[in-house]
């Protein structure tokens, strides 16, 4: 069997999965990583044979964008695509983090992003959004969807409904837009839009 199951800190070089041709590459990324992690590598890091910052440095300080470029790199080049589960700030933060997002759009990776309700997860009361990565992607459009509206409240947590997924997942790949749930916005118009995700 070719599967292998381990825990490790995987923004770390020496943890990247690698094979003949460098990093390891997958068909499906899904993760919900940390977020907002401090001190997650060295004021000057060194170079890496890996090219998973090849868009951008993440700051130090926050290692929200270093883990969503681990994943992009470890995307297949042809059929990759990536699920990610990130704080709101992702979407919309400034500096080097608005950059490495304006070369995301710009590379037309983003598919689609769906915002979440709060309270959804633990420890903290924020909201965040699933955001989903293609490669080779046919259209340059971006589906948004506010599932916000979906939460059912059970314990003092939001959670999705079985129905609310479903229909999540039916306008992700019918690429669906209904006024006040789901719209599509055109690479060009989030250019406009300063590259904000939100």
């Amino acid at each position: 069997s070719s599967e292998q199951i381990s825990m490790t800190d995987s923004l770390q070089p020496e943890n990247v999965l690698e094979s003949e041709d460098g990093q390891r590459k997958f068909d499906a990324v899904i993760a919900h990583p940390p977020w907002g992690v401090k001190e997650w590598r060295a004021e000057n890091p060194p170079p890496e044979r890996h090219e998973r910052f090849r868009r951008g440095m993440p700051p130090k300080n926050n290692g929200d964008y270093a883990y969503l470029l681990h994943m992009v790199a470890s995307m297949n080049d042809d059929s990759g695509r990536m699920v990610a589960i990130v704080s709101s700030g992702v979407l919309s933060r400034g500096a080097q983090e608005g950059r490495i997002r304006m070369r995301l759009v710009k590379d037309n990776l983003v598919d689609a992003v769906i915002a979440l309700p709060e309270k959804m997860f633990q420890g903290t009361p924020v909201g965040g959004a699933v955001l989903v990565m293609r490669r080779k992607r046919s259209s340059r459009d971006v589906l948004f969807i506010d599932a916000r509206g979906f939460a059912t409240t059970v314990g003092g947590k939001n959670m999705l409904s079985t129905h609310a997924i479903d229909w999540i997942a039916h306008a992700c790949s019918g690429r669906i837009s209904q006024p006040g749930v789901s719209a599509l916005a055109a690479v060009d118009d989030i250019v406009e839009n300063g590259y904000s995700l939100s």
